[in-house]
C-alpha cells in the first residue's frame, strides 16, 4: 500500500524533485549533444560527487538536521519571551 501525500510539503517535494530531474534530463542532452562523448565524462563526475554528498548525509547530515531543529525550537521559545520589546535595535541604544 502507498502512503498519501497529502501534506503541503511532500507536494512541494515531489514537485521539486520532478523539476530539477527534468532540467537536468535537458541539461545532458544538450551537453550530449553538444560535446559528444565529453558529457559522458561530465555525468560520471556528477554520479561520483552525488554518491559522496549522500554519504556525507548519511554520516554527518542527520545529526545536524536534528541539531538545527532543537535550535530552532531554542531561538522560537526565546523570540516568544521578547515579543513585548520593539523590533529592532533601541533608539537610545548608543547613549545620544
Amino acid at each position: 500500500m502507498r502512503p498519501q501525500l497529502t501534506t503541503r510539503r511532500h507536494r512541494e517535494l515531489i514537485a521539486t524533485t520532478t523539476l530539477a530531474v527534468t532540467l537536468g534530463a535537458m541539461v545532458f542532452l544538450a551537453f550530449l549533444l553538444f560535446l559528444g562523448l565529453t558529457a559522458y565524462g561530465m555525468l560520471a563526475t556528477l554520479a561520483v560527487m552525488a554518491l559522496i554528498g549522500l554519504g556525507h548525509y548519511l554520516v554527518w547530515g542527520r545529526r545536524a538536521e536534528q541539531e538545527m531543529r532543537g535550535a530552532a525550537g531554542t531561538s522560537v521559545a526565546k523570540w516568544r519571551g521578547d515579543r513585548d520589546r520593539p523590533a529592532g535595535p533601541s533608539r537610545y541604544a548608543s547613549g545620544e
